[in-house]
């Protein structure tokens, strides 16, 4: 691959090529059954040029960017996000890709996940706005009946940004309740040259995916939910999110106490910051929150896997 990138490249030489991905470590949805759990699938690349000078990672990009890549530069390095380009290629080496024949149960028929502005298997749309307002996006994130298909999906932009548009189904924090004022503010904007045109659709059914809920069981099935005794639960609701983001932490307690305490530190900082960005949380009580549940949940997680080890001795 890095031969290939080379190829491209305009004479830039390539030190070092690394793809990165996810590995699911959780049995969610319906990823067992699609043989997604335990799996890892590629997200991009990321690669160093060879010339030190400040301008290299540009060239670089620029010239990747012309062969059909998407392709940015970032520091000292270029981040290659997936397109069909890429994809391609990656399938070329035998290495899979997060929608290599994967299609979530209940999100509609093969001609239907087919629905969108591209022509091959990887979901593509000419417009952020073209995925939200298409009926591609509302049958995978808006459940008609039963429970959600997905968490949500991760969208890479042609500017290499990734970010992930979470449903109803998922930890959201103020998001749900800020997106209801926006809506709210535009609708009162309605006729006024100042509103952009198509924007109040876009918003809408962003709400409208962040407050879809599956259907509530019936009365008689819903189980009183346990006292917490003061519980955080804006920390636990990031925390249980972040954990997705990382391998087992038992597999972290294997590699000793260095990369315990590395890890904590690391899953701190990541639950602290998205106290503030979606709880408005202030920053220094964030960290002091974040740092008191990734302490207690590690700390507990670590105790059992003291003893299961013990147990096995």
């Amino acid at each position: 691959m890095k031969a290939k990138f080379e190829a491209v490249s305009g004479g830039e030489e390539i030190v070092q090529l690394m793809l990165y991905g996810e590995l699911l470590v959780n049995s969610k949805y319906d990823y067992d059954k699609a043989g997604l759990f335990k799996v890892w699938r590629c997200f991009g690349a990321v690669m160093r040029p060879a010339g030190s000078d400040e301008e290299a990672p540009s060239r670089l990009s620029a010239q990747l960017r012309g062969a059909g890549f998407n392709a940015c530069p970032t520091d000292d390095r270029v981040l290659i996000a997936l397109n069909e380009n890429l994809g391609l290629m990656l399938a070329e080496h035998g290495i899979p890709t997060v929608y290599d024949g994967y299609k979530p149960d209940g999100a509609g028929s093969s001609e239907d996940w087919a629905q969108h502005d591209g022509s091959g298997n990887l979901p593509w749309f000419t417009s952020l706005r073209s995925l939200v307002v298409s009926d591609w996006a509302r049958r995978l994130l808006v459940p008609q009946k039963g429970q959600h298909f997905a968490e949500g999906l991760v969208v890479a932009s042609e500017v290499c940004r990734l970010f992930k548009w979470k449903n109803g189904g998922e930890e959201l924090g103020n998001v749900p309740a800020e997106l209801e004022e926006s809506v709210k503010g535009l609708r009162a904007l309605q006729g006024h040259p100042a509103l952009p045109d198509g924007l109040l659709p876009v918003f809408e059914v962003l709400l409208l995916v962040a407050t879809a809920k599956p259907p509530a069981e019936p009365e008689h099935t819903i189980k009183e939910k346990p006292k917490t005794n003061g519980e955080d639960h804006e920390s636990m609701a990031v925390f249980e999110s972040t954990l997705t983001k990382y391998d087992a932490l038992e597999e972290v307690f294997e590699r000793g106490s260095k990369a315990k305490t590395e890890r904590a530190k690391e899953m701190s900082e990541q639950v602290a910051r998205d106290l503030v960005k979606d709880y408005g949380a202030d920053a220094k009580d964030a960290q002091q929150r974040a740092s008191k549940v990734v302490s207690r949940v590690i700390g507990t997680r670590y105790g059992a896997w003291l003893n299961s080890q013990k147990a096995e001795q």
